[in-house]
This record gives structure tokens, sequence and C-alpha cells, in this order.
């Protein structure tokens, strides 16, 4: 009975832990190739050198299956490689028919150099004829698959992570199908007759967190003279979509998680090769759509673009239509070309490529129309006569882009929390009204190569308000500005003499809250603290005010506030020019307590004041050296000072000499566009000490002291001074005339007229 229960208990515990095991295993998370695996195709033999294979024989002579026809072909399998010498295939000059397949390479291969070591190509064939690699698995960097100058290539059910996937160059027949890509660049095709890629999986978990840019992720360049078939693919995450040919078929694709799009095929010049024949259709959209770029052609004339959707609503492509009505919240994105007096009003685009793009159209009104989170909200190009009012367009990396398009309105709209709000380009005789910029991350307008009239707009801590390149000079007037200081035009260019301004600017703070007023209020506050506090002491004979009525002390803060607060005089040269603008030269003026004030306080001033009126400069923390040079100029300032407290001796020119050589260094490096600074300052320094060193300190009119005059020293402050006969108090006692105090001294030296000492004399 005991055996009998023991065995129940073993077949119970076995049973138990099996269960386990299969739960386990089947909890345990797929890979994005799994579903193309089988195990029973595992790699068996583990190589460490290269398979190098020159002609057909090398087939026959190293031992592979087949004899190179269709019915039985050359095939190379089972091999793994990890980490040698490469390319670890490489198969040049064959015309027999051959297979790679089932084989795994699991990290880049080496190739020596003179330096060291550079990746290989995985597998490179070349000036072969007709061959398949398929079931195999490619991890790692580098690029896994490299063919050229071959006919006829199928790349089929393989794997590929972490890579640079696939690159061909001069291949007639490229079919690239049922692939598994994961967190790779996939294909790369140049100079190239029919391609078609179809079935394929591509998933790129990396990028799907990332920022709405498009070509973040996998990319598919394709650049060839007669088709290319892009068919039936599953795409998650951005891909970079470019494709150039003849005839282009994109159709019945799926594309998740791609907010910039697929990029839309645009009109070649490649080879002489003109396109005639686009077809986009049935493709299926979470976000993103057709992307397009400014700077590209379209063969919108002759697309078709038809059942493709975005988040279950129709693209609706529109060619050469004329007084529509379209009630955007219907659809997923709107294209019209050659389109016109048309009206688009309602809904909202939502993690769309482009929203509307409006390319050759002709007095169109857009209005009450919403985009959040889109890589473009409305690209226009070469559209006159445009309307846009009451349009708002937040969390967008774009939210309009103009080019090339005049006499257009943009008015009432907000644009929030963009990478760049506004970008015009080539436009004229156009006006933006009343608009709001707010919280964008790069600039909030910008204006390059634009004749335009921007007034009444609110722009409300945009990292950069507003940019303009002054190439044409437009009106700005009555716009509201985060960052005006509330003292002067608010400028925007400046350029050779011309400059570009907002000449009646308001501050979106109170008149109160203003910079310039709280700068004002603080040294006027200041003052009187420092008056009253003077009174207050001279009333009590107080430290404070011995201190101020000694010369040399109110001489020392004199020379201070004249390095410190005096105009400095520098030239802006061509090191602040964008590289777009010839180089520029002008004077401009500053302070060195306006320079730390202003970067103490995280204020941007873009006024006359600032350092250059298209750049930030001031939003930097004052730095250690900064200060210490700043100390340097003090304990240099105090020298001087002290060179006049032993007596009206010479002035130490070494060390004025040293304080202007410091005072130039430290403006080019608290002002970076600095390129010839002028420090005023110590100029001023220089003819200050150098009249009070040659000022008597008597008040004889005479070449020099009389007979009756001592030469005393202070034994309270140590100052010295003559005295005469006036200054005597009672028992021989004198009142020094620095810090005011009684003192009665012991030796005193009498001075003849050429400045020799005579012999001492009593009391």
């Amino acid at each position: 009975m005991r055996h009998v229960r023991m065995k129940r208990f073993v077949r119970v515990s076995v049973g138990l832990v099996s269960l386990i095991l299969v739960v386990t295993c089947l909890a345990q998370p797929m890979s994005a190739w799994s579903e193309f695996e089988d195990f029973s195709m595992f790699p068996t033999q583990d190589v460490d050198e290269p398979l190098v294979i020159t002609s057909n024989a090398d087939f026959e002579s190293q031992g592979w299956q087949g004899n190179g026809t269709n019915e039985d072909p050359y095939v190379i399998e089972g091999l793994l490689y990890d980490g040698d010498f490469g390319p670890y295939i490489n198969i040049t000059g064959v015309d027999a028919i051959f297979v790679i397949r089932n084989c795994e390479m699991l990290s880049p291969p080496v190739v020596p150099m003179e330096y060291g070591y550079t990746t290989a190509n995985y597998v490179t064939i070349g000036n072969s004829q007709n061959f398949t690699i398929e079931d195999c698995r490619f991890i790692g960097g580098s690029t896994h698959i490299f063919v050229h100058d071959s006919k006829r290539v199928r790349i089929h059910s393989n794997t590929f992570a972490q890579g640079n996937g696939i690159a061909c160059m001069d291949i007639d027949i490229l079919d690239v199908s049922e692939n598994s890509i994961e967190d790779s660049h996939f294909l790369r095709v140049w100079e190239s007759g029919n391609v078609i890629v179809r079935n394929n999986s591509i998933l790129n978990y990396v990028h799907l967190l990332g920022p709405p840019y498009p070509g973040m992720g996998s990319y598919i360049t394709i650049h060839t003279r007669q088709r290319i078939e892009f068919v039936s693919n599953t795409v998650v995450g951005e891909i970079d979509l470019s494709i150039s040919s003849r005839e282009v078929v994109i159709r019945n694709n799926t594309f998740l998680n791609m907010t910039g799009g697929i990029s839309m095929p645009y009109k070649s010049s490649y080879s002489g090769v003109s396109t005639v024949q686009v077809e986009i259709a049935d493709n299926h959209f979470d976000g993103g759509g057709l992307s397009f770029s400014q700077h590209i052609s379209y063969p919108l004339d002759i697309a078709v673009i038809e059942n493709n959707y975005i988040a279950g609503k129709p693209i609706l492509f529109q060619r050469e239509k004329s007084e529509e009505v379209i009630n955007c919240q219907y659809y997923g994105q709107v294209i019209s070309y050659l389109c016109s007096d048309a009206i688009y009003s309602g809904g909202t685009f939502r993690n769309v490529s482009v929203g509307l793009v409006i390319i050759d159209c002709f007095n169109l009104s857009i209005s009450d129309v919403n985009f959040s989170s889109c890589y473009t909200g409305i690209m226009l190009r070469h559209s006159d006569k445009m309307s846009i009012e009451r349009v708002q367009v937040m969390d967008c990396v774009l939210g309009l882009n103009a080019h090339w398009s005049n006499n257009m309105t943009v008015s009432n709209c907000l644009f929030e929390h963009c990478f760049m709000g506004v970008t015009w380009e080539w436009c004229k005789d156009g006006a933006i009204v009343s608009n709001v910029f707010r919280e964008n991350s790069e600039l909030g307008l910008n204006l390059e190569w634009c004749w335009v009239t921007v007034t009444g707009n609110l722009f409300d801590r945009n990292v950069r308000n507003a940019k303009d390149w002054g190439h044409f000079p437009n009106n700005w007037d009555n716009n509201t500005w985060s960052d005006y200081s509330g003292f002067g035009v608010y400028i925007l260019f400046l350029h050779d003499g011309r400059i570009i301004a907002d000449h009646y600017p308001r501050s979106t703070l109170p008149w109160y809250q203003l910079p310039v007023v709280i700068q004002l209020i603080s040294i006027l506050t200041l003052l009187v603290l420092l008056f009253t506090t003077y009174m207050v002491s001279k009333r009590m004979d107080g430290r404070l005010a011995r201190f101020f009525s000694s010369r040399n002390n109110v001489l020392a803060l004199l020379l201070l506030i004249e390095v410190l607060a005096s105009p400095v005089v520098f030239s802006v040269g061509e090191s602040t020019v964008p590289a777009n603008i010839e180089p520029e030269s002008y004077l401009m003026l500053g302070s060195i307590l306006w320079r730390v004030w202003v970067q103490g306080t995280w204020t941007y001033f873009q006024g006359p004041l600032s350092t250059y009126p298209q750049e930030s400069w001031s939003q930097f923390y004052i730095t250690s050296s900064q200060i210490l040079i700043i100390l340097l100029l003090m304990a240099f300032t105090l020298n001087s000072w002290r060179c006049q407290q032993m007596g009206a001796s010479r002035l130490d020119k070494r060390a004025n000499i040293l304080l202007l050589l410091l005072s130039a260094i430290y403006l080019a490096l608290i002002y970076p566009p600095a390129g010839f600074p002028l420090p005023v300052g110590p100029v001023l320094v220089y003819f200050t000490l150098k009249f009070v060193s040659e000022t008597p300190q008597y008040t004889s009119h005479s070449k020099g002291p009389p007979p009756d005059y001592l030469r005393l020293r202070c034994p309270n402050c140590g100052a010295v001074y003559f005295y005469g006969p006036s200054s005597r108090a009672n028992k021989g006692a004198v009142r020094c005339q620095n810090c005011n105090r009684e003192f009665d001294p012991k030796l005193i030296s009498k001075e003849s007229l050429n400045g020799n000492y005579s012999a001492e004399a009593d009391a």
C-alpha cells in the first residue's frame, strides 16, 4: 500500500512539473522573427573561415550539393558565423544557379585595416546570374546582404535585426519577400530594373516612442529604371520610403505608428527616366499618411490615389476641382492639386504626416480646422490668394509651412507647442495678423525671402519668438512680445546699417514687471538705502559716514563704477552671422554690470542693448572665470587707488596697462560675438587717476607749498596731506583731511619747493 502511494505521488509531481514547464514556455515573449523560425533548420556547422567562391567549379570542389540548374541548384546551408573575419560569404563571377539557406550570422565580421579593424558585409555577392537567399538569420550591425551587378535575385523569408539590412546595386530583377525586419535599416537599391517588395514584416521597437520625424527608423530607398512594387507589407514604427522609378505601385500595405508617413513618389530625372505611372491604393494607416517635401516635384497629374485610409477615414485626393466645399471632419488627410475657389472647414487632423496638402491651387479658404500631433499641419506650395483663419495647430513639428505662395492671409490662428509654428519662404504680399504663437520649442515665426506684413500678433514664451532673415523689408508693427524689455524697439534683423524691427512693440508683462522698470526701481531703491544709511551714520558719527567722508574711498568707488558700469564699445564681426548671410560688422554699446545683470536674471533681451539682435546670448549663467576676472579688475582698480593714497605720486602705468588687457580679455569672454572689444571704463580710470595725481592737495595757486605748510601722515588712516597754520587745532592737534579725525603729530617733515625732504621739526 505504501509503494502504491509513493508511485501516485511521483506521477502527480512529474505531471505538475511538466505543466509548470509548459506554462512557463508559453508565457515567454516571442521574438519578432519567431514566426519565420523552423527549429529543425538551425545551422549545424560552426564555421571559422569565410566562404569564398569565385567560379562555378568552386561549388563542386568545395562539395556543395546540386549541379547549378533550375531543377537542382547548388545549396549552401547550415553555416553558423559569429564574429570572425569577413565577409562571411563572398561569391563573385558565377552564372550557376545557387541557394543560400538556413545560415545564421550573429555578429558583424571584421576586416583588417592599416590602423586596426572595421566591420564588413555579412554576405557579398556580385556578377552572378540567378540565386536565392532564404531562411537565414542576420543579427547585428553592418550591412547584412550586399548584391551588385547581378541578374535575378530573390531574398526570401529571412530575419534581419539591428543592422543595415539589404543593399543592392545594378540588379535586373529583385524580389524581396516575406522577410522579418526588426530595428534594422532595411533596403537600399540603386540603378536597378524591376523591384518587388512584398509581404515583409518591418518592426521598429526603438523608434515607437521617439519624436514624429520621418526616417527615424527603417528606410527604404529605391531608384530604378523600370518598375517598383511595394505590396502587402506590414510596417510598425517610422519608415522613410523614398522611391524613384518609371512605374510605382504602393498597394495593400499596413502602416502603424508612423506619424511621419511615407514619402510620395516623386518625378525622377534619374538616368533620364520619366515617371509615367503612380498608383497608391488600398493602404491602411493608423496615422501618418502621405508625406510631401517642399523642394520636390510630384507626378500628381498622373497619380492614382484611391481607397487609402487613416484611422478609418479616407484620404481625399482632389485634382482640378473648382468651387468645392470640403468638410474636413470626414477625412484623414486632404490633398489638393490644381484646385480653385474651394472652402475647407471643420474637423481635426490628428497624428497625420501632413493634414492639408495644397499644391498649385488658387483662392482657397481654410477655416476652423484643428491639427494635433501632426508632422506638418498645413503645407502650401505655389498656391496664391490663400485665406487661413481660426485654425488651431498644437503639438506638431511644423504648424504652417508655405513656399512660393503669394497674397496669403493668416489671421486669428493659434500655433502652440510645435517645433516651429509658421515658416514662410519666397512669399510676398501676404499678411500675418492677430495670431498667437505660444511656447513653440524652436521658433514661433520664421520669414525667409518674404515681403509681408506682421501685425497684432502675440508671441508668448517661444524659445525664440521670431526670426526675419532680412532679405526683404518686412513690416513688423504692434506685436506683443514676451521677451520685450520695455525699452526701445524690438529688433529682428540688423545688417549693413539696415534694421528690421517692430517700432511699436508691446510686452506680455504689465509695466511694473518689465525688466527695464525693475532695474530702474532696483537702482533707485539701492541709492535711497545708501543715502538713508549714510545720513543716519553721519548723525551717529558711524563708520559708514567716515568711510564716505574719506576722499580716497570715494575715489576708489568712482574707479570701480568707471570700470564696471561705464559704456563698452565693441565690434560685432562675421563670427555671429549665419552661414548663408554675408559677413557684417557694426558697433554696439554695453557694460560689464549690464552684462552680469542680464546673465543672472534669465531674461532674454532682443532690444537695442542686446549683444546680438538675433541670438539669445543672455540666457547663460555667470561662469566662475567671469567672476574671477571681475575680482581681478577690482583688485587692480584698488591698487591704483592705493597708489594715490600713499600721496600724489605718479601713476603706476604697468598696473593700468595690465588692467586694460584684462578688461579686453574679459569682454571677449562675456560677449561671444565680440571681435574687437574696446573697454572704455579702464581708459576713464587712467585719466581720472592721472588728474588726481597731478592735482595738489592744498589751495595755493603757487608752484609749490608755502614755507609754513607741513606734510603730515595721519596715524589713523595713513593719508598724507599738506597742512597750513589754520589746520592746527587746540594743543597742536591736527584734523585729518581724509578721515576727519584729530591726531597729535610727533614728527613733522617740511618739504621744499623742489620736492626734497628737509630735517625734522617739532610741533
